[in-house]
């Protein structure tokens, strides 16, 4: 699929569901622990089985004040959508922060089997207040390869591709889209987390060069002692609430 052809539908479908995005935010609750729950959302399709060749999405980060004396940085959040093959094989492409700065990354693992992470990354400025779309597609050979475009600018960057040890087929029809906090400290208490808003529209499930937006599924929450909120909006995009 070309570049312009990303940009003439996903990029129509998105972005016409943006009025109202910025609406005021309701506060998250807190909780005097030290761990951050990880909220996500399942999305489905209306096909059955490993039909899927590739999957993409909207993302978007509200920008936020500075984190208050005590905070951990907010750079330890991750945003990312998060593609599955059979047999618990998953794969993870999104923004985030590595040890250098910004970074785009591209993940996969076989996590059934208790395969390492095999990880493709690159330099990325992204930063709140700009809309990203995040896209990977399956190769002849078995690969998965990541692009991220930034919409303000209109320009894709390619993150880079990685190797399954063994042929995985297509991917299936489900998916999930999520923000965490991946920084190597955790706070003594919730208060420690700084705030983080985070948007994401439904996942687009590609077969080729045609593609359906998934459906809401379900908003869950992976294992966090301090509370994250997880709502979707009139307009279709998910929000996620995490920190103070």
């Amino acid at each position: 699929m070309t570049r312009g052809r990303f940009v003439a539908t996903a990029a129509g479908v998105a972005l016409a569901a943006l009025a109202g995005l910025l609406a005021p935010l309701p506060a998250a609750a807190q909780t005097a622990t030290k761990t951050q729950q990880q909220p996500y959302t399942e999305w489905g399709y209306q096909a059955s089985g490993p039909t899927r060749t590739g999957m993409g999405t909207w993302l978007y980060v509200l920008p936020q004040p500075a984190a208050r004396p005590g905070q951990l940085p907010r750079e330890g959040y991750r945003y990312e959508l998060t593609f599955i093959f059979q047999r618990l094989r998953l794969g993870t492409i999104g923004i985030g922060t590595g040890p250098n700065g910004p970074v785009a990354q591209l993940e996969i693992q076989d996590v059934a089997a208790g395969g390492p992470k095999i990880v493709a990354e690159v330099a990325y400025d992204w930063s709140p207040g700009r809309f990203y779309f995040v896209y990977t597609q399956l190769l002849p050979n078995g690969d998965a390869a990541g692009w991220i475009m930034d919409w303000e600018r209109a320009v894709w960057t390619y993150i880079g591709s990685v190797h399954p040890p063994v042929d995985w087929g297509k991917m299936v029809d489900a998916s999930f889209t999520s923000a965490k906090w991946a920084g190597p400290a955790v706070a003594a208490d919730c208060s420690g987390y700084p705030r983080s808003d985070a948007y994401f529209f439904p996942v687009l499930a590609y077969t080729g060069t045609t593609f359906e937006i998934g459906t809401f599924f379900d908003d869950r929450h992976w294992d966090g002692d301090c509370p994250a909120g997880a709502n979707i909006l009139d307009n279709g995009w998910v929000h996620y609430q995490l920190g103070v």
